[in-house]
């Protein structure tokens, strides 16, 4: 179980640190987005990589040099992105959301390196 905590671990290093990389260079458009056209962004954005997958797997080719695992990983890094948008909704208000107290109570310190996708204002 050991072993398989640690590649988890790792996994989650590599894309916390692609999401951080990704956030940069496409100047916080994800949460400019997500403030300016709600939960429909996040959709969106979830749709265009699930029927990319779809093609993907259905092809079993790269399509435009993406694989699977990157298709994946850009699924994995919008929902931790939306995890942090609706933290910050949570913190910064009195709206209460069960599962994200949860996720607030248990965060790890190692998603603090990106100043705006990860911080809490």
């Amino acid at each position: 179980m050991k072993d398989l905590e640690q590649e988890l671990r790792r996994v989650a290093d590599e894309i916390i640190k692609l999401v951080c990389e990704k956030n940069a260079q496409y100047g916080d458009a994800y949460f400019k987005l997500r403030d300016e056209w709600n939960t429909q962004s996040f959709c969106v954005r979830i749709g265009d990589k699930y029927y990319r997958l779809v093609n993907l797997v259905k092809s079993g080719q790269h399509i435009m040099d993406e694989s699977i695992e990157d298709t994946i990983k850009d699924i994995i890094g919008y929902c931790m992105l939306e995890i942090r948008y609706m933290l910050s909704l949570y913190i910064n208000s009195s709206i209460q959301y069960p599962m994200i107290s949860l996720i607030v109570s248990s965060i790890d310190s190692s998603m603090m390196c990106c100043p705006r996708a990860f911080a809490f204002a």
